[in-house]
């Protein structure tokens, strides 16, 4: 969800229907989910003991997949692009 491209010309033209339309939501909650992830998972050293064997599984295989989609949203913004806040 994070990656999709979304055209510009299906897009509200202000700022504020932009914030409310579907896709940029989805898009805020997808990168809202990843960091919860991240903040759990993505540092093996800060999880619990019972879920360490999976830290260090998700953050060799999974957390650096998270990075290009949330590189690419971010570079929306300095790109022209709009971004949602």
């Amino acid at each position: 969800v994070l990656s999709k491209p979304l055209p510009e010309a299906d897009q509200p033209k202000t700022t504020e229907e932009r914030n409310a339309w579907p896709w940029w939501k989805a898009k805020k909650w997808a990168a809202q989910i990843m960091t919860r992830l991240f903040s759990r998972y993505g540092i093996p050293s800060y999880a619990e003991e019972e879920i360490k064997e999976f830290a260090v599984y998700f953050s060799q295989n999974v957390a650096p997949q998270f990075l290009g989609p949330i590189c690419e949203t971010l570079n929306l913004r300095p790109s022209g692009q709009f971004c949602t806040d």
